[in-house]
């Protein structure tokens, strides 16, 4: 198992036990141990005792499904769950989940209307009290949950926690990418600067908001984080990295850009109707030469012209 972040700081005998296999590689009884635990107590390192539920939208996603299972699975305590919405995959997802063996993943599979509707349907069967969204292709850090409940438990006021995230691909790490508060103006100006995997969210406040718009087909998060900032909802950014972003040749920010870019003009118009049309325009212009040259902006001598941090 490698580490068990999990079980982490707890002093008891069964926690101890539990790293001392997982540190001497003894990954099989490692693993019935700390089914074994879980049963006797719940752990969950540095959390406050709320429930959450991770949404996970999915299709054909076998191939990154089980590295996204290995940093939501730990994080998970017995009462949590991870709420699996998959679109009828027919390339071994289905089998790769049910694998697991682990009732914390509730799983339904059915066609649906794309991941807004499927994300729709996950939040409707998701019973905790706070929510998280994390695409298959996509990671938690390990304290990801921890941090997230924690930073609620500080600002009852806040709606939604935001964190730090990676940005990576399948043989490298490229980028640390810190965001700021959510505000319609920043959002109208840079587009979704909030990467949905290091967002959490209490579910009334989702609820409230009236869940997610499914309508859309590439910019739903952009849109939620709009609808929050335009009533007012309260964000806390942490400082802690919380998600890893996984770039790839399905992302559909950089396969599906024309799709992206018409649904972002739109919800601009739509959230920025104070706006002057030519400012509209202009901002428009900016997003879309944003998205153009994303390839470029990932790469290590724009990181390096930039004084970018570019990981190895």
């Amino acid at each position: 198992m490698g580490k068990v972040y999990s079980l982490g700081s707890c002093a008891c005998d069964a926690c101890s036990a539990v790293r001392g296999r997982a540190l001497a590689g003894k990954s099989g009884r490692c693993l019935r141990l700390v089914r074994t635990v879980r049963r006797s107590h719940r752990h969950v390192t540095g959390r406050a005792m709320v429930r959450f539920s991770v949404l996970m939208p999915c299709l054909n996603s076998a191939h990154y499904m089980p590295a996204a299972l290995d940093t939501v699975l730990p994080q998970l305590g017995d009462d949590d769950e991870l709420v699996v919405q998959d679109g009828g995959s027919t390339d071994g997802t289905l089998e790769v989940l049910r694998e697991r063996r682990d009732d914390r993943i509730k799983l339904v599979s059915r066609p649906d209307g794309g991941q807004s509707a499927a994300l729709a349907a996950a939040l409707g069967r998701a019973r905790g009290d706070v929510i998280g969204w994390l695409n298959a292709a996509d990671t938690y850090a390990p304290e990801a949950l921890a941090c997230a409940s924690r930073a609620l438990a500080e600002r009852p006021d806040a709606g939604v926690v935001i964190g730090s995230n990676t940005i990576f691909t399948d043989s490298r790490m490229i980028r640390e990418h810190r965001p700021t508060e959510i505000t319609r103006d920043k959002l109208l100006r840079y587009g979704c600067y909030v990467f949905s995997g290091a967002a959490f969210f209490r579910r009334h406040t989702l609820l409230d908001a009236g869940g997610f718009r499914t309508d859309l087909h590439y910019c739903m998060d952009y849109e939620l984080f709009l609808r929050l900032a335009e009533a007012n909802v309260r964000s806390v950014v942490v400082p802690e990295v919380l998600g890893g972003l996984r770039w790839h040749d399905a992302s559909k920010s950089g396969s599906q850009s024309a799709g992206f870019l018409r649904e972002a003009a739109g919800l601009r118009a739509e959230y920025g109707h104070d706006l002057s049309p030519t400012r509209r325009a202009v901002l428009t212009v900016r997003h879309r030469a944003l998205v153009a040259t994303t390839a470029l902006r990932q790469s290590r001598a724009y990181s390096a012209a930039r004084g970018i941090r570019h990981f190895r």
